[in-house]
């Protein structure tokens, strides 16, 4: 039973990072830089996922789970790559993309500290 589900697992770790193409390939196409993606929601998701790759490695010591989070985290870290590309090369200036990279909640406490911040490039995050 346990073999199963190991492969289980590991069928569904390597499949999951296939979802991630389609977005990456979108990005090079777009033209209204990335209105409809939240650019903080994928950093955050990014960030939140590594612990579980560090626990996996150092506490559970298991070859199937340290192979699955680290192509999810591998997924997440080409589509995170290619958002912010696709911005730059859209000519989105570095400081307005760090803006976007910055969830909605401290990029406000961020304007409220009295930072000089684009309202347009949160606007479209809501």
């Amino acid at each position: 039973m346990n073999d199963i589900i190991n492969g289980l697992y590991l069928v569904s770790g390597a499949v999951l990072p296939l979802f991630y193409l389609p977005q990456i390939l979108r990005f090079r196409r777009d033209q209204t830089l990335l209105a409809s993606y939240s650019l903080s929601k994928a950093a955050c998701q990014l960030l939140l996922r590594m612990p579980a790759l560090l626990f996996a490695l150092f506490i559970v010591h298991n070859m199937f789970m340290n192979v699955v989070l680290s192509l999810d985290l591998a997924g997440r870290c080409l589509e995170l790559v290619a958002a912010v590309t696709s911005l730059r090369v859209q000519g989105l200036p570095w400081n307005r993309v760090v803006l976007r990279l910055i969830p909605k909640f401290a990029a406000r406490k961020h304007q409220e500290a009295g930072a000089a911040a684009d309202h347009s490039v949160i606007a479209p995050l809501a």
